[in-house]
């Protein structure tokens, strides 16, 4: 079975890590490739007051000629809400500010080493805290609402092919990607 891109196992890895903090133990978190991010942030926050969203890296490609695309400089933003009124409430809410949550975040995840990124030479991945680490959400949130991310860059690029090859078999054109094959003709 192929592995996932290396920018997903990427944001899986910060979410399993912060998961498995106890701090995180009443805030739930979701990572942006959970399906409607803005449906299942807005029950998250419904039902817990507070709610931590991974989202999905970005990236640059600073070396255009190597021969598969390596991703470098990888931003990555971890966003921290709280809905101000839910929050308060005893029997719902955890009264834990999203600024505090995202002094954690911040405080974890700089310069953690991402072992289970690894490469075959074991240079693991880190994250470090960009120059503005948390920064006030200023996308027009719900009433209520408040937010904070928190900016990191990954300092080690993934170097990515995907599994997939072209073959001409009796001037069939087959595309082979993670084991399925498909006629292109």
């Amino acid at each position: 079975m192929p592995t996932a891109p290396p920018l997903l196992e990427l944001q899986q890895a910060i979410t399993d890590y912060l998961d498995a903090d106890s701090w995180f133990d009443s805030i739930g978190i979701l990572n942006e490739s959970h399906g409607d991010l803005e449906r299942n942030t807005d029950i998250l926050i419904s039902k817990l007051g507070v709610g931590v969203v991974v989202q999905i890296p970005t990236a640059e490609v600073n070396f255009p000629d190597l021969p598969s695309i390596y991703f470098d400089q990888v931003p990555i933003i971890i966003s921290c809400y709280a809905h101000t009124e839910l929050n308060k409430v005893s029997n719902q809410g955890t009264g834990i500010h999203p600024f505090n949550t995202a002094q954690i975040v911040a405080a974890l995840l700089h310069q953690w080493r991402i072992e289970a990124l690894a490469d075959a030479d074991g240079n693991m991945p880190m994250l470090i805290a960009a120059p503005k680490t948390i920064v006030p959400v200023t996308d027009e949130l719900k009433d209520g609402v408040i937010g904070w991310d928190v900016y990191f860059i990954c300092n080690l690029g993934f170097r990515y092919t995907p599994e997939r090859s072209l073959a001409d078999n009796d001037n069939n054109a087959i595309l082979t990607n993670a084991g399925i094959e498909i006629d292109v003709n």
